[in-house]
């Protein structure tokens, strides 16, 4: 792994990004000033005033896949060390099962229909939106981000480098598998050099991405007596699907365009390269109707069904990577305490989105249910505090205001979620309950303590508005159903309609949102680097 670091500020002849804000910015902000009035605050055990931030995103870790949530298998020695003494918020939910929007939607603490990012490489952040950097940089953090920055689903040009002090970047050489083990050294580093200075860090790692990890003593950890009959990679098992597939002459266009490693579940281009295969799977007699990548994915869905071990190799290895993440906090906490940080630092612990393993028929991320959608959210605060395991529903747009209470600093100008101290310290939060809601691809959830309201677009993908041809709507009641598997919509439309009515009128119900997959004016190095991240 090579390591970049660039600032944000013209110091020791570094590159710099100018911040061009324009005036309504600032005063959005104002009240961020020093000398405005905040109004005093009792003292309250999870309060953390002047506390330094760590902020870390663990990409694609679905909630379920956590000893402290529940998970059988041991995965997370050190984040269940961590949540004994951690606030664990069972039931938080990410806002789309993507990483520019979800994330946009945890620094702005906006819904993606508000904050407007969710198109890679189209979409900017309004000059006027406060972001979270930007309210602590304003109140004296030194603010500094370790994630990809050449990551276009974390793109810098979005909006996220505002209000950051100091980039580092690990960048994947070509041709070189990722170390988990180098990560975060360049933050490390600086924390040993500046660990004096109040400070927020921003920690992100796609570790959990697929295609997951290659290392064969992870693998084996968590391959071994789950009906693998040997340590499969992930792109073992996609030579495995490929040779599956060949002896069909209708469906061997897969083997022919999806070679041994050309990333059947990384969806490289994943529409474009299937579209060909309409015909194809119309001859093989399947159903086309909703349109070629699900029809390949109904391909895959049955190869899986037919080889349970296969499946089980590949959630191992998703297993196997959630393991080295974990490893990688371990490393970080390790850090913290041997710099004497832990005691003045709040470590926020969260994900973007989860991941599915067919549950709903697809691979990836890419629908909006629970496996997907639920992530894990935890709070561990300097001190002796009392550990909380809170079942209330909240939301990725709670987790700014939360740090901003905790540490003193009121809320970011336009926040639409909530601080989440309350809860913590044992009452309510004010107002009605929130639904917990999310879109992605012009379709949308939402979600109280115990239901889940699906608004799916069924449309063929790019498209450009709703079809009212295409709609569909599912009804979920996750206290019998955790698993979101059984609609019960046609049973429940009067319980349904409250949501969908709650529903349009937070969103405006406006699915028209995306345009053309390729934005106008792309160049193909871009186009490439997008591919390559395993995205559309």
């Amino acid at each position: 792994m090579a390591a970049m670091v660039f600032k944000n500020r013209q110091k020791s002849g570094l590159t710099a990004f100018p911040l061009q804000f324009s005036a309504p910015i600032f005063l959005a902000v104002l009240c961020l000033l020093p000398g405005c009035p905040v109004a005093a605050q009792k003292a309250r055990r999870f309060a953390c005033p002047g506390c330094n931030v760590i902020l870390v995103s663990l990409d694609a870790l679905r909630a379920d896949a956590i000893g402290a949530y529940g998970y059988p298998r041991a995965t997370t020695p050190n984040l269940d060390r961590l949540a004994g003494g951690a606030a664990v918020f069972l039931n938080a939910w990410a806002h789309a099962p993507n990483t520019l929007p979800s994330h946009m939607s945890i620094f702005t603490s906006q819904y993606p229909w508000r904050h407007k990012v969710e198109v890679i490489h189209k979409d900017r952040l309004a000059q006027t939106a406060v972001t979270l950097p930007m309210a602590l940089q304003l109140r004296g953090y030194l603010t500094v981000w370790d994630a990809h920055t050449n990551h276009p689903h974390l793109g810098l040009a979005a909006g996220f480098e505002r209000g950051f002090d100091m980039f580092y970047s690990c960048v994947p050489l070509r041709h070189r598998p990722r170390n988990h083990k180098s990560e975060w050294r360049p933050a490390f580093r600086w924390l040993e050099e500046n660990g004096n200075r109040k400070f927020f860090m921003f920690l992100h790692t796609a570790n959990m991405h697929n295609p997951y990890t290659r290392d064969k003593a992870s693998l084996r950890r968590f391959q071994a007596g789950q009906g693998v009959s040997k340590v499969m990679s992930p792109e073992e098992v996609e030579r495995r699907v490929a040779e599956h597939i060949a002896p069909d002459p209708a469906l061997a266009y897969l083997a022919k365009v999806l070679n041994a490693n050309a990333g059947i579940f990384a969806m490289r281009d994943f529409n474009a390269k299937h579209r060909a295969l309409l015909e194809l799977i119309t001859q093989a007699g399947a159903d086309s109707g909703r349109g070629p990548s699900w029809a390949a994915l109904t391909i895959l869905h049955k190869f899986f069904a037919d080889s349970p071990g296969d499946m089980a190799a590949l959630r191992a290895a998703y297993d196997a990577s959630v393991f080295e993440a974990d490893a990688m906090l371990g490393r970080l906490y390790a850090r913290l305490e041997a710099l004497g940080l832990a005691d003045k630092t709040l470590l926020v612990i969260t994900a973007d989105h989860g991941e599915e393993f067919l549950e709903h028929g697809r691979l990836g991320h890419s629908q909006l249910y629970a496996e997907n959608l639920h992530v894990p959210l935890m709070f561990i605060f300097p001190g002796d505090r009392p550990a909380k395991r809170l079942a209330r529903p909240v939301q990725s747009i709670d987790v700014a205001p939360t740090i901003l209470d905790a540490v003193g600093l009121p809320p970011l100008a336009g926040a639409q979620g909530r601080s989440l101290l309350p809860l913590m310290e044992g009452t309510a939060l004010p107002g009605p309950a929130a639904l917990a809601l999310a879109r992605w691809r012009g379709s949308y959830s939402a979600r109280d303590g115990r239901h889940t309201y699906v608004l799916k677009n069924n449309c063929p993908y790019p498209y450009q508005s709703w079809n009212a041809a295409c709609l569909e709507q599912e009804f979920y009641d996750r206290a019998a159903d955790p698993g979101e598997l059984v609609n019960i919509f046609s049973a429940s439309k009067e319980i349904a309609a409250g949501f969908a009515a709650r529903l349009a009128g937070e969103t405006g119900a406006n699915a028209g949102e995306l345009a053309a997959p390729w934005p106008a004016g792309i160049t193909q190095e871009t186009r490439k680097t997008i591919l390559d991240t395993g995205y559309w």
